[in-house]
């Protein structure tokens, strides 16, 4: 199966952004407070959740063939939660012994240690409540695509599932369930679902909107922009969405002009994404919270650091991983437990 190139660029891009959220630890100030911080927020979530809807629902319908639901889970509890549980286990001790120098310590007890597998926010790499989100929403999307074998069945299914998730999110009424990262379902599954509705008529979804005149790019951006400041004033959860919406349209736009255009400034990148997003939050945390207890320097330098060493001393590791892995049982293990074949 040939996958496009702008899905790669949507992953890219979606990365990028999600690592850059994470480098303002050192900011002077509360740099959430931002406008810079809270306009990238609305969109950089949702449109790595949509991607990931969307990457499955386009592998779905590009394959002769499908796994059954058993199989499905199978492979996606290797792909995400040997990760999330990798991860979070070989972190939980260095990080409970540490937590003297820690801006969020931990205590070293058999309950925290359950309870950061379980509760949103609880994990001792933060980030990784994505991976369990990501694994509930595909848990709920794979049977539409699996079971109902019509195009119009299928939609219509989605539909309802669009409706439930839309609800969800203009409700809130799991955003105090932390039990497995409800609460981010509870958010996000709406992307998810997009993406999937999206990714499963993929075709005419390229092809019948003109993403690539350049009117189209300039008035998502507007759109993204001017719902954004709109629900600034009016705290509108409705604004919000559609904020949220028109930036994914705008980074859709984005990748498919430099798909367009033959611009392949993120190849270089495309294939280490998933790894990027685990092992980032190691270069975050070493390069600010770690870093500045010997080595003060401005907040732009911590930041720049973080950033950039977050995305490619992953990509390092990734390639060094990949490098005659045949040869080196170690690393086809790590990578195996990274969830990587």
């Amino acid at each position: 199966m040939e996958r496009q190139k702008y899905i790669s660029y949507l992953k890219v891009i979606g990365i990028i952004l999600v690592v850059f959220g994470h480098s303002f630890h050192e900011w002077n100030g509360v740099f959430e407070d931002t406008v810079l911080y809270r306009i990238f927020m609305v969109m950089r979530m949702p449109l790595f959740t949509f991607t990931s809807g969307y990457t499955l629902a386009y592998c779905f319908m590009s394959r002769p063939t499908h796994r059954s639901y058993g199989e499905f889970v199978i492979n996606k509890s290797w792909r995400l939660l040997l990760p999330f549980l990798v991860l979070n286990t070989v972190t939980f001790f260095p990080r409970a012994m540490l937590s003297a120098i820690a801006d969020e310590s931990i205590e070293l007890t058999i309950n925290n240690f359950i309870n950061c597998f379980l509760h949103y926010g609880t994990a001792p790499v933060l980030y990784t409540w994505f991976l369990q989100m990501s694994f509930i929403c595909m848990l709920i999307t794979y049977p539409i695509m699996l079971c109902t074998k019509q195009m119009s069945k299928r939609m219509l299914w989605f539909t309802v599932l669009l409706t439930i998730s839309l609800i969800t999110y203009l409700t809130g009424c799991l955003n105090e369930v932390t039990l497995f990262s409800l609460n981010e379902v509870g958010t996000l599954l709406i992307f998810f679902v997009l993406g999937a509705m999206c990714g499963t008529i993929y075709k005419s979804f390229i092809s019948k909107i003109p993403w690539t005149r350049p009117l189209f790019p300039i008035g998502c951006v507007v759109g993204w922009a001017g719902c954004f400041f709109m629900n600034e004033s009016l705290q509108s959860t409705i604004l919000q969405l559609c904020s949220s919406i028109f930036g994914i349209m705008m980074t859709i736009s984005i990748a498919l002009l430099l798909e367009k255009h033959k611009i392949t400034i993120l190849d270089h990148l495309s294939g280490s994404t998933y790894l990027i997003f685990l092992l980032s939050w190691y270069v975050n945390v070493a390069s600010q919270q770690v870093l500045h207890h010997f080595l003060p320097m401005p907040w732009w330098v911590h930041t720049t650091l973080s950033w950039v060493g977050g995305i490619y001393v992953p990509v390092l590791v990734h390639r060094f991983l990949n490098y005659h892995k045949e040869c080196h049982a170690y690393k086809r293990a790590i990578l195996l437990l990274l969830g990587h074949k």
